[in-house]
């Protein structure tokens, strides 16, 4: 199991209440912050949690992760929004570039970079566009032909309803219970194929990067 993925689980615990105490400490770093957070469980057992986070208390993720995007690559990381807590863009004075990234992936954007069809930054500028993007997305998946398609009525976007199933009876007690794979999502028409011509832009094809690659 990776570092990262033990520091998920613990700190989905902690947030759970499974710890009966926890003390926190603040490392100061140039570019970033470091946040230990000891938790003992019932057992009295130690583990301490290392998060980093931006100077303005963006979460970016396991300190080597900071340093890496930080102080290896030049990058500034920040959410896409308020409504994310996790920083998944991020600008380099440097390179005059803004990245957009995930644990999968990492690309650079400038004045002139290019997005075309098949392209993870890519967002078709129409529903048909759109229809076409995301049935061959989900073409390799289980049950990929059963996913439905709607164009909205404004054609602002398309909204994509996936298939229904039956949870295997694993345990004994879930026989005949239907679930659903995913949540029914909206993908809203973005330019399809453009070039940035400002910094602006850049930030955008980082943005459509990063939501890609999520």
């Amino acid at each position: 199991m990776s570092d990262a993925v033990v520091e998920e689980v613990m700190e989905a615990l902690d947030n759970a209440g499974r710890f009966k105490d926890r003390e926190v400490a603040i490392g100061k770093f140039q570019n970033y912050d470091v946040e230990y957070v000891t938790l003992v469980n019932p057992e009295g057992d130690e583990r301490t949690l290392e998060r980093a986070k931006n100077k303005n208390g963006q979460y970016i993720g396991i300190p080597k992760e900071a340093k890496r995007l930080c102080d290896e690559m030049g990058i500034a990381p920040e959410t896409i929004s308020e409504k994310h807590n996790v920083c998944s863009i991020g600008f380099c004075a440097k390179d005059q570039k803004w990245f957009g990234w995930s644990h999968r992936a990492i690309f650079g954007f400038g004045v002139g970079s290019k997005v075309k069809k098949g392209d993870c930054a890519y967002t078709g500028s129409t529903p048909e566009e759109l229809l076409e993007q995301w049935k061959a997305w989900y073409a390799d998946f289980t049950n990929g032909d059963k996913y439905q398609y709607e164009i909205l009525d404004d054609r602002s976007g398309i909204k994509i309803t996936p298939p229904k199933f039956e949870y295997d009876n694993i345990h004994g007690d879930v026989e005949g219970v239907v679930g659903i794979m995913e949540h029914v999502k909206v993908k809203k028409c973005g330019k399809g194929e453009w070039t940035a011509e400002t910094l602006d832009d850049a930030k955008v094809m980082a943005i459509d990067f990063a939501n890609s690659v999520a």
